[in-house]
């Protein structure tokens, strides 16, 4: 039966207002004046600490802080953060972590303020896939930028980077693990070793 051109258009707005919102499943802004993250957060590696309402890395070691819930599931997640690489280098990355099983085995997108995005997945402890995307980008020295990671099907994933401030796309992209190696688990906070000092602020995960 073909439903006239006013009750199709009836009929797909009320499909539209019955699709569930997605759930926020973990939402920090930092916004408090403690320096530790707090009992929502587990620290796997590094020392990140709060100052003036953001996280800042603490010693050189890498840092990989999850939120302490299963959020990043294959039934569908977004992941994101703000973060500021401070001056231009290309030695200094920074990211977001998903999909983390426990410190040794995860994955990573991550950035620096030289343009390259940098998908990696972690195996026992080992670098075990790089897809490296090289003058993606273009920022100025201590610009923010959002980075963005959002999942449907499991493995694959589909990456913006994006400006904080108007929500302008600066980069986007798709990288798959065809090892298909990790599955559920947490999202949170990466950032490679180095003695420069990265911030995140403005982390969330999304789940349907």
């Amino acid at each position: 039966m073909k439903l006239p051109n006013h009750s199709l258009s009836l009929f797909l707005l009320m499909a539209l207002f019955a699709m569930p919102a997605p759930t926020r499943a973990g939402e920090d802004d930092f916004n408090r004046s403690t320096d530790d993250l707090g009992d929502q957060w587990t620290i796997l590696s590094g020392s990140p600490f709060i100052r003036d309402e953001v996280v800042v890395k603490g010693d050189p070691q890498p840092v990989l802080a999850v939120w302490n819930a299963d959020s990043t599931t294959s039934t569908g997640f977004t992941i994101a953060a703000d973060t500021l690489l401070g001056p231009v280098t290309a030695t200094l990355f920074s990211g977001v972590a998903f999909n983390v099983q426990d410190v040794d085995n995860y994955y990573v997108v991550r950035i620096n303020s030289a343009g390259t995005v940098q998908f990696y997945r972690f195996d026992g402890g080992k670098l075990a896939g790089v897809k490296t995307v090289r003058d993606a980008f273009t920022i100025v020295a201590n610009e923010w930028v959002r980075v963005e990671v959002s999942s449907t099907i499991p493995h694959l994933f589909e990456v913006r980077i994006l400006r904080p401030d108007d929500g302008a796309e600066l980069w986007s992209g798709t990288f798959t693990d065809t090892a298909r190696s990790h599955q559920d688990g947490r999202g949170g906070l990466y950032s490679s070793s180095a003695t420069l000092r990265p911030k995140w602020d403005n982390f969330k995960i999304l789940t349907p």
